[in-house]
Parts: structure tokens; sequence; C-alpha cells
């Protein structure tokens, strides 16, 4: 519906004369006020930068285009324009590798048409990334599996932020030739604690990536934090870590890790008192009897992957996800029971300001005349 308005609209029909990539740029930096769908007062009017969008797809921007949006300094909007092009034209395995240096981006600005309800562009990433619904509006569907990944990646984000914060007390520790673990991850494998070696410290300002190549700081760092190019012992490539991604053994991660601990022994008791009451207990058990672990049956087969290096934390933070969702569709509930508006309560409603109106009849020629009274 958004899309055949947004082509019958008048404003995208005279958007047609812009076919250069610069010219797209600069109307929304001249025109454009917020990041919703509708024009301000309406729900049937489509804003100016999603007509600035939809033009945007027709012009099959570039990768170096992309990037020259996101990272815009010219307005916020233009970085809008650019996350909502990823989000509806990315393909979904793709989106975390587009998204992940900007849920943490500081700079505020005001995404709806209130200019005082301000956010952060980090949040307005993560929302688009985590919420299907867009100013009344939906977006296009994730698959579970890319979904859950992002997710996962969100909570290890903050894990990493808390355990940076918890690695600042023994900073003296990481030197070059210290023994620690370091998490690693990519494309085809979770993120996963492996054991590690300091190759070489670099201070905040002399971070570098894994080339060799200055940067501003790697993933999990903040500004006043050093960056650590590890070795990982078991395979030896070497990484650039941030110091929320490595941890002492002796020392590191003692807070998340227990909290953690703690939060799923609770919330395996809780499973399995609620199995016990359903009687599934007994089916399970008899289910392990004839598939005892370690032969090939189903039973056993999992019990072997799961000894892999990444299951410990891929499972710490799966769990975390759950109980997140959870909450929210707990907290969101439904209003089965909510009492339908009255007739005086809806005409009290906000109304569009502008509406599309069928137009009356008109009257028949033989009424025209006759309008003042009584007829004779």
């Amino acid at each position: 519906m958004l899309a055949n308005l947004i082509v019958d609209s008048d404003y995208f029909r005279a958007l047609r004369e812009l076919s250069m990539y610069n010219e797209v740029v600069s109307e929304v930096t001249q025109r454009c006020k917020h990041a919703e769908p509708w024009a301000t007062g309406t729900s049937r009017s489509p804003s100016t930068l999603f007509c600035l969008l939809f033009k945007a797809f027709t012009l099959r921007l570039t990768l170096n285009q992309m990037k020259g949006l996101i990272n815009s300094t010219e307005s916020p909007y233009l970085r809008c324009l650019g996350f909502l092009y990823l989000r509806y034209a990315s393909p979904p395995d793709e989106l975390w590798d587009w998204f992940c240096d900007y849920v943490d981006d500081p700079e505020y600005f005001a995404p709806s048409a209130d200019p005082n309800a301000k956010t952060t562009v980090g949040e307005y990433v993560r929302k688009l990334l985590t919420d299907m619904k867009y100013y009344g509006t939906m977006l296009p569907r994730i698959p579970v599996k890319q979904e859950r990944r992002i997710k996962m990646e969100l909570v290890l984000k903050e894990e990493n932020k808390e355990r940076a914060r918890a690695n600042r007390a023994y900073l003296g520790d990481f030197v070059q030739g210290a023994k620690v673990r370091a998490i690693y991850s990519d494309a085809d494998s979770a993120p996963a604690w492996y054991d590690a070696e300091i190759k070489e410290v670099h201070p905040a300002e002399a971070s570098v990536d894994a080339e060799g190549n200055a940067a501003a700081g790697a993933a999990g760092a903040s500004g006043e934090d050093p960056a650590f190019t590890v070795v990982f012992t078991e395979y030896g490539n070497e990484e650039v870590v941030g110091l929320g991604e490595i941890e002492l053994p002796s020392k590191g991660g003692a807070v998340v890790e227990n909290d953690a601990e703690e939060i799923a022994r609770k919330e395996r008791l809780r499973d399995e008192k609620f199995l016990e009451d359903r009687g599934y207990a007994r089916r399970k058990k008899k289910r392990q009897i004839n598939h005892p672990e370690g032969e090939d049956g189903e039973v056993g087969v999992k019990a072997k992957k799961q000894k892999g290096a990444g299951d410990e934390l891929t499972k710490h933070l799966m769990k975390k996800v759950m109980q997140s969702d959870r909450h929210a569709v707990a907290a969101r509930g439904r209003d089965y029971a909510a009492r339908p508006a009255s007739y005086k309560g809806s005409l009290s409603l906000k109304m569009d300001r502008y509406t599309h109106r069928k137009r009356s009849r008109s009257r028949s020629p033989g009424r025209r005349g006759g309008g003042g009274g009584g007829g004779g």
C-alpha cells in the first residue's frame, strides 16, 4: 500500500527529473525533517524521505555510494536513508555485517516528526534490526536463523562492554606474551572462547586492524581502551580484539559468567518442574534408553555436536536472547479484554488532517431548482 501511494504521489512524479546520486543526496539534505514513512499529520500521504528512498531503489546504489550515505556527516536523515535502503534491500545474512559498526553510534537526532523525541543513531539501528514494525508499517521479515544471530551479537556487544569495564582493573596484566582467552567468530562459526596469547598491545590512539592498518579501535573497545593482536594457540591465526573480547583465565569475566550461570540454573530448574508436571520427563527418559548417548542414535549425535568449542558461549547467548524475547512478549501482551471505544470517545480520536473522500453524487436536474422550501 505504501509503495502504491509513493508511486502515485505528485512529489515522486517530480523526482523523475533526478537521475544522479548527488541530486538525491542534495534533496534529502534540503527537504527531509524526519524519517517516518508518512507525512506529518497523515497516514495516507508518503513522507519526503520515503519518496526519496523509493527513488534511490531505482538508481541501484553502488557499494561506495551506500557507505557514503551511512557515514554521512551532512545530515542524519541521509544516514537513515542508507540504513532503510539496507534494511529493505539487503539479503538478511548480510544485515549484521552492514550494521554491526553502528549499533553504538552516539549521534543524536529526531527520527520522528516530534523534534523533542530524540534518540541515537545506534538505538535507531538496533530497532531496525530487532523490530518488525516501523511507524505503523511492516519491515521485511528476517529469517529466524539470521534474526537469532543478530540478537546474539547484540547481547554479546553488551557483555563486551561490561567485560571491558571489569578488565580495566587488570589492565596492567594484559601485556605481550600473556596467556588469555579471546572471542573469535566469523560467517561460518558462532562466537566462541579460544585460548590465545597476546602478541602486541595497541594503545587506543594507535589501534590497528588485522592487516596492520591504522584503525579507530577494535570491536568491543571504547575510545580510551587499547586493542590487542592475539594469536590463537590452537589454530595459529592472528586477530585484533578489543578489551571486552579478551579475558585472563583466572580473573576475566567472573561477574558476567557467574550471573549467566545462576540465571541458567534457575531457568533449568523451572523448565524441569514444568516438564515433570506435564508428564514429559517419563517419555524423555524412555527415548534416552532407546538411544543412549555415544551411540549412533539421534541423541548421541546431538550430544557429540554440543561438545564444540563455541557451544558454551553460544548456549549462554541464546538463553539470554530467549529470556529477552519472553519478557518482551509478556510486556507487550494482547488487549483481548480491552473495552471498545465508545461513540463519543471515538469522536475524540486523532484523525488525519488530509483525507481522501469519495466525491458525492450531484443532485438530479429536477431537484436543483427547487431549493428553497415548499414547491408548487
